[in-house]
């Protein structure tokens, strides 16, 4: 699975949804949620148009704390690349 498949809604190949992401240059910061988890969100990092590359994955139960810390990283993307 590629960045150009990339959309709301995509599963990615460990069984998250995506709600949100953000891609530059080769790497992208994507936030999902999960049906059937303990765990309810998370956002992981992405490199070189492989979205089967996740990691630094941080893990939530509420969406608003996942929200925050999407923001966070794209915003830590931006300022430093």
């Amino acid at each position: 699975m590629s960045i150009k498949d990339l959309q709301v809604g995509t599963v990615l190949p460990n069984g998250g949804v995506v709600k949100a992401y953000f891609v530059q240059k080769d790497k992208g910061i994507v936030m999902c949620g999960f049906v059937s988890q303990t765990t309810s969100y998370a956002t992981w990092e992405f490199y070189f148009d492989n979205l089967q590359s996740t990691s630094q994955g941080h893990y939530f139960k509420e969406a608003e704390e996942a929200i925050t810390d999407f923001l966070a990283r794209v915003a830590k993307e931006v300022y430093y690349h």
